[in-house]
């Protein structure tokens, strides 16, 4: 048996996403004394999971029994190892794994879970180590710039750490420090990240990732400036200004520079921990409502994007301001990665859920003109949404098992390069976008919000995203008025869609003789 049949499909995908990570190892480290030993890891994982793919997996057929259960035995293994990879080696490793373990619209479920654990347990440095760099930036001893200053980190994530200070002023501050030698680190890795692309597509040529690159290159270089992580979280809080119920922290110029960054502290739960949310007394499902407007509006409306809101990016706290709307209030954090959409990507996006959500077959294929990727434009809907456009139930209802086999069926004779191509084709901006869209359905899912009001949410935002009044038209008079008029309207004809569509679905549910769907809280 050849090694592509050997490795196919999962197993393929699963060896793509240790290339990945542990290929950019040798010349990472060139300003760190530990290169040896931590390349070493690197060699040492590598081989042992070569070796335990070949051991399990020679002479097994995809249709072979225990050719499943096999390959989820062996995902665990290896991920857990990846895992202790990444929190021996820290840095760039972390960051790696910390983005496989939001890929998973492509990587077996056993690595995005465990992988997912890198978001909370960064390895943090000595307060030395964060002291020297602090002082390197500012040329002055750290003394002249804090009252007070925490030894101790309060966050620590995979190219900087945080600690809490005081200034001179009295202003309590959340200071975030990058880690020394990271940017020697971090341009050793680009060039090997590239030679591991290379490398992967070498080995398993259906597996065509080298245009990735070019993206990931980017989005880690601006992820090292602080500068650029400044004006983002600027640009944001001016974009949500009108918005009560979300927050950006201050950043302090005469305190920042291109490795750290002084912000106004703020103490309040991750969104994520549901419990310390209902102890102020904040409702976790109306968080997630909030979560998924402000996100929404980013998307739809704005075309700027906050790319990385796992739950360690996003506090909850009671609403300080007596005037808002709702009790709580979401913090923003960490706006290193940010994606700016094309203004024609955002309104065939904009129009990409109009027809989702209607079941609009016709626009949901001149959407895929637009974006390139033909008549696989049907599995745009998937990506997105986990059902199909000919879903048979209500909005906040899964596939039938029927619809999930005639699924499978579809999917049966694709290649994996046909899965690539796929992506390839695809604007960039979408690709950010899958991300970010994927982790804000995880949050809405665990903060109990439902499937129906994100889509819904969606859908508003998605026509509000072609009103002028979002768009920053600079028409005046009728024009403007008549814009405002047709946004209304195309906003109410949406509303009445959705909901015929949900009374149409539930008495063909009554007519079967079956009980009408219940609103699932799945996310």
């Amino acid at each position: 048996m050849t090694s592509s049949r050997l490795l196919s499909g999962g197993a393929r995908r699963s060896l793509a996403a240790l290339a990945l990570l542990s290929g950019g190892a040798y010349a990472a480290d060139e300003a760190n004394a530990k290169i040896f030993s931590r390349s070493l890891r690197v060699f040492a994982t590598g081989g042992h999971v070569l070796w335990d793919y070949r051991r399990h997996f020679r002479g097994t057929e995809r249709d072979d029994p225990d050719y499943r259960p096999k390959l989820q035995s062996l995902n665990e293994r290896i991920a857990q190892r990846l895992l202790r990879l990444c929190f021996q080696n820290g840095g760039v490793y972390t960051k790696l794994g910390q983005q496989l373990a939001t890929f998973n619209h492509g990587l077996p479920r056993e690595y995005t879970e465990t992988l997912a654990q890198l978001q909370d347990r960064a390895k943090p440095v000595p307060f030395e180590e964060a002291k020297r760099t602090i002082e390197a930036e500012m040329g002055r001893p750290w003394q002249e710039l804090f009252r007070e200053f925490d030894r101790t980190p309060v966050a620590s994530a995979s190219l900087a750490q945080v600690h809490r200070a005081v200034d001179h002023q009295g202003r309590e501050l959340a200071v975030k420090v990058q880690y020394p030698h990271l940017e020697a680190q971090m341009e050793a890795d680009i060039r090997v990240i590239k030679w591991a692309f290379q490398l992967t597509e070498f080995c398993f040529p259906d597996v065509q990732i080298q245009w990735l690159y070019p993206e990931f290159k980017r989005a880690l270089l601006s992820e090292l400036d602080f500068e650029n992580e400044k004006n983002n979280s600027r640009r944001i809080a001016a974009c949500l200004k009108h918005n009560r119920n979300v927050h950006v922290p201050v950043v302090y110029d005469e305190l920042s520079s291109k490795r750290m960054m002084s912000m106004e502290f703020i103490a309040a739960p991750k969104i994520s921990q549901i419990e310390a949310i209902r102890e102020l007394g904040l409702d976790p499902p109306q968080v997630a409502r909030a979560l998924c407007e402000v996100f929404s509006e980013m998307v739809f409306c704005h075309g700027f994007v906050h790319c990385d809101p796992h739950a360690g990016n996003i506090f909850v706290r009671r609403n300080p301001d007596p005037q808002a709307e709702h009790k709580e209030q979401l913090v923003l954090l960490d706006h290193g990665l940010y994606r700016e959409l094309d203004g024609e990507f955002r309104k065939t996006y904009c129009d990409l859920w109009r027809a989702m959500l209607t079941r609009d077959s016709a626009l949901l294929e001149d959407c895929g003109k637009r974006l390139n990727v033909g008549e696989l434009s049907k599995y745009l809907p998937l990506l997105l949404t986990y059902r199909t456009i000919n879903h048979k139930g209500r909005l906040d209802t899964s596939m039938s098992e029927s619809e999930r086999k005639a699924l499978a069926e579809d999917l049966k004779g694709m290649r994996f390069s046909t899965v690539t191509d796929f992506l390839e084709q695809l604007p960039r901006d979408m690709l950010f976008v899958f991300r970010t869209n994927n982790m804000i359905r995880a949050l809405n899912k665990e903060l109990g919000g439902t499937t129906r009001e994100r889509f819904s949410i969606m859908g508003n935002y998605a026509v509000s995203g072609h009103s002028s009044l979002y768009s920053g038209s600079t028409e005046v008079g009728f024009a403007r008025i008549w814009g405002t008029l047709g946004y209304w309207w195309e906003h109410l004809n949406l509303v009445f869609r959705l909901r015929v569509l949900d009374y149409v679905m539930a008495a063909l549910h009554y007519a079967k003789g079956e009980p009408p769907a219940k609103i699932k809280r799945v996310g």
